[in-house]
């Protein structure tokens, strides 16, 4: 099969445990790029926290970012898809709020940056990485006002926030071992993709995913070569084609697409 684009998803996958792309990985998705894939990443993080490592690479596609509810083109400088909510987040925020014991921190996106209540490991990692700061800190009365993209509910235990969950309404949710994240209703990294490949006129069954998380498993199930870190959940590695040989702390992106790019140029 000849792949014509790839997309990758960035912790747990790009990224070791200290967020770093390593030289070697770097080189080898401009490898592919040079032998005619275009190479993306695929994100639940906030264009403003990917865009150092996207120009670190060198790539110039656009980014899914945020599960999807948002696409930005760097090199046109413009925004190719977004989709927002806020009364409902709005609700569910509330009664949140009522029971912040269960919560370690809130963190909304928006175009603008980011919201938090406070500032914790998760919003230190973002103001390191990308040199800004929270758009607002603080308790957040007004969320009828603001146009959210994502939002994620933090906490030391799954089982505080799980709960809460299953109670949101006209949106998705995808839960994680410390949290669960919502996003408007329909979004997802796949649904993303699918945007850039009608743009493209390239075929599902010519791509190529990567991931590790609960919010890659509906694009490594339904891509041409769906690839599972050897780090990933157990739902990743259930749906995918293949499973790197090292984790995203031993290079295992660099060697998958190695292989692959190996056996496109025989």
């Amino acid at each position: 099969m000849g792949y014509k684009a790839v997309f990758i998803d960035m912790d747990g996958t790009l990224l070791n445990s200290r967020n770093e792309i390593s030289e070697q990985t770097v080189k080898s998705l401009q490898r592919l790029e040079d032998n005619g894939l275009k190479v993306h990443l695929a994100t639940g993080r906030h264009y403003g926290i990917v865009e150092p490592y996207h120009k670190a690479i060198g790539l110039k596609t656009p980014v899914i970012c945020l599960n999807g509810s948002y696409i930005y083109d760097p090199l046109m400088k413009k925004e190719i898809f977004a989709k927002t909510f806020n009364a409902e987040a709005a609700g569910l925020y509330k009664r949140i709020s009522d029971n912040v014991r269960m919560c370690s921190n809130i963190l909304f996106h928006t175009r603008e940056g980011l919201y938090c209540e406070k500032i914790d490991e998760h919003v230190e990692h973002w103001i390191q990485t990308s040199g800004v700061q929270p758009y607002f800190q603080g308790a957040m009365d007004n969320l009828e006002q603001l146009d959210i993209l994502k939002y994620g509910i933090m906490a030391e235990k799954r089982s505080l926030t799980k709960p809460w969950s299953s109670r949101t309404t006209g949106l998705d949710v995808i839960e994680w071992k410390d949290g669960f994240e919502v996003v408007p209703k329909g979004v997802s990294k796949w649904k993303g993709i699918r945007t850039l490949l009608k743009e493209y006129a390239i075929s599902p069954s010519e791509v190529i995913t990567i991931g590790d998380g609960p919010n890659d498993v509906e694009m490594i199930r339904e891509s041409g070569l769906g690839i599972a870190m050897k780090n990933a959940v157990e739902e990743v590695l259930a749906v995918s084609d293949m499973t790197t040989a090292y984790d995203h702390n031993h290079e295992g992106v660099m060697n998958s697409l190695s292989q692959v790019l190996q056996e496109q140029t025989v």
